[in-house]
C-alpha cells in the first residue's frame, strides 16, 4: 500500500473537497485532475470516460502489480473504504464498532437523506430563476409552494435532528472525541450550505438565521471549519482552480 498512486477527479461546482481534505488528514499523496463544467453544468467528456454518470469525486488509486486502478465513486464511498484501507494509525477511525456503526450511519444519511432536499432547493431556485417571461412568475409561485411545504420542512427536520445529537453529545464532534468521516461528509451539505453563507441560506428558503436556529450544528461548522488540514484542503484547491 504504501507505493499505492492516488488520482483524485475534481469537477468545478461539486462536492470534491471533502475528498480533498481526507487525503490531506491521512497524508496520502495525491494528483487532482480538474475539469470545468460544460457550459456551466455538465461534465465534459474527459471526465465521463473516467466513470461514466460524469459525478464527482471520482478517486483512482493505483496499485502497485495491478496494471488497472480501483476506481471509486461516491463520497461516501470513498470516504469509508479509504478509511478502512489507509489510515492504520486510526487517525479518523473510531475506537469502538459502536461507533464505527455510527459513521457509517452518517455516511449514508449526509447523500440519502439530508443531501437531495438540498438538490432539490436548489434546482427549484435556478427553475425559477432560468424560465422565461412572463412564465418565470407561474414556476416561481409553483416551486415556492413545493418547497415551503416539503423540501423546506425537511430539511429543517433533518438539521434539528443534527443540532440534538451534538446538544445530546455536549458539542464537538458528531462521533467520539475526534474527528471522524462523519465530520468530513457532512461539512459539506450542513457547513458550506448552511452556516458558510447566510443569504445561500436565505435563498434555500431558510427564514430563519442558521446560528440561531441550531446553535450546536453552528458551533461543530465552526470546529471543523478550523482544523488545520481542512485549510490546507482549500487551499489546495483554490491553486489547483
Amino acid at each position: 500500500m504504501a507505493g499505492d498512486k492516488f488520482v483524485l477527479h475534481y469537477l468545478t461546482e461539486s462536492r470534491a473537497l471533502r475528498i480533498v481534505w481526507l487525503l490531506e488528514e491521512l497524508e496520502l499523496d495525491f494528483l487532482l485532475k480538474v475539469y470545468n463544467r460544460v457550459g456551466g453544468v455538465l461534465a465534459p467528456k474527459e471526465l465521463l470516460d473516467v466513470f461514466p454518470t460524469g459525478m464527482s469525486p471520482v478517486l483512482q488509486i493505483f496499485k502497485e502489480g495491478e496494471t488497472e486502478p480501483l476506481t471509486l465513486a461516491e463520497s461516501g464511498h470513498i470516504i469509508q473504504y479509504v478509511i478502512r484501507h489507509y489510515d492504520p494509525q486510526g487517525k479518523l477511525t473510531p475506537s469502538s464498532d459502536a461507533e464505527k456503526e455510527k459513521v457509517d450511519y452518517f455516511l449514508h444519511f449526509a447523500e440519502g437523506s439530508l443531501q437531495p432536499h438540498l438538490v432539490s432547493l436548489l434546482v427549484g431556485d435556478v427553475a425559477s430563476l432560468r424560465a422565461p417571461w412572463p412564465a418565470n412568475y407561474l414556476v416561481r409561485g409553483i416551486v415556492g409552494k413545493i418547497n415551503s411545504e416539503y423540501y423546506v420542512k425537511r430539511l429543517k427536520t433533518n438539521l434539528q435532528f443534527l443540532d440534538d445529537i451534538l446538544a445530546k453529545k455536549g458539542g464537538g464532534f458528531f462521533v467520539g472525541d475526534k474527528l471522524t468521516g462523519a465530520d468530513i461528509i457532512l461539512e459539506f451539505p450542513v457547513g458550506q450550505n448552511i452556516f458558510s453563507n447566510e443569504q445561500r441560506a436565505r435563498n434555500l428558503g431558510l427564514d430563519v438565521p442558521p446560528s440561531e436556529a441550531w446553535p450546536h450544528l453552528y458551533e461543530w461548522s465552526k470546529l471543523v471549519a478550523g482544523q488545520p488540514l481542512r485549510k490546507k484542503a482549500v487551499a489546495t484547491e483554490k491553486a489547483n482552480l
